[in-house]
């Protein structure tokens, strides 16, 4: 993503920790205009069961690159483990979200909310 993200968060959904092999998701999410995606032919879109939105995918690695949720937010959720070196503050998650699913507790200080920050907190 271009400049600053919009909102930063660990997502603990399923579909995430599916798409990211891993326990939550750290990711940036940003303004579709902020975002660029280079070499297009290369690039799978696969839509999950259950899902309202889909995630894009490289078809030459296999990694996941995003997931385009603007229909449902109007962003791109870029994964931040992607980059190759130390992350940007401005990128670091900011918040835990969907995290009545999740299989491991955190236990930093960033608010944890039950679904999206809009709604109730886990802690």
């Amino acid at each position: 993503g271009i400049g600053d993200p919009a909102v930063t968060f660990y997502c603990h959904c399923s579909l995430c920790r599916r798409a990211g092999g891993a326990a939550y998701v750290g990711a940036a999410a940003f303004k579709p205009e902020n975002v660029v995606f280079h070499g297009e032919a290369n690039i799978r879109d696969f839509k999950p069961p259950n899902s309202k939105v889909p995630r894009r995918y490289c078809k030459k690695c296999g990694s996941y690159l995003a997931e385009d949720a603007r229909p449902v937010l109007g962003l791109y959720a870029l994964p931040i483990g992607l980059v190759s070196d130390k992350i940007n503050p401005k990128y670091a998650p900011a918040q835990h979200i969907f995290y009545d699913s999740r299989i491991v507790d955190v236990t930093d200080t960033l608010p944890k909310y039950l679904q999206m920050p809009d709604g109730p907190r886990a802690d």
